[in-house]
């Protein structure tokens, strides 16, 4: 491993230095500490995001669990693609100056859910995401829905069909 003389010097330095080498270490461990919890950068889960924010920076959530506020765009409830495990339906934001953003959602699970009213969509944002033979870019991958009003809704089975994208 190391020779002796190796070993000997190291063990000076760390007799000698012990003081100083557990100060910058000390020093390096709360610095990195405070930038993580004072950075900007840092987004809560489950926090509630734009979809203009969203769209306009992919790079800040991704990977995050994170909550968009919107009304559902492209859900489908034809029977043309039965045998797909997943269903993807978009959610919409509108502007007071009338500009619209949407995002796409993926969710695995058979839902319920009605075509009308603001829903808020949480799960796992992912800005490249691929699933099946399809390639989709800022992608909310669902974990719950609930109505404008914050009760929980039933399972999503109008867009389970739906091959929006």
């Amino acid at each position: 491993m190391l020779d002796y003389n190796t070993r000997q010097l190291a063990a000076w330095v760390l007799r000698e230095f012990r003081a100083q080498l557990l100060l910058c270490a000390f020093g390096a461990l709360a610095a990195g500490y405070a930038f993580g919890c004072f950075s900007k950068a840092r987004v809560p889960a489950d926090c509630v995001v734009s979809v203009f924010d969203l769209n306009s920076n992919p790079a800040k959530y991704n990977a995050r669990r994170i909550c968009v506020k919107g009304s559902l765009l492209n859900l489908k409830t034809n029977a043309a693609e039965a045998d797909v495990p997943y269903s993807v339906f978009s959610l919409k934001e509108n502007k007071a100056s009338g500009e619209y953003d949407f995002v796409n959602i993926i969710s695995f699970a058979q839902r319920q859910l009605s075509a009308d009213g603001a829903v808020l969509a949480c799960g796992i944002f992912s800005a490249v995401k691929q699933v099946g033979k399809d390639t989709y870019h800022n992608v909310i991958f669902l974990n719950r829905v609930e109505n404008a009003g914050g009760q929980e809704e039933g399972p999503l089975s109008g867009a389970r069909r739906s091959r929006a994208f």
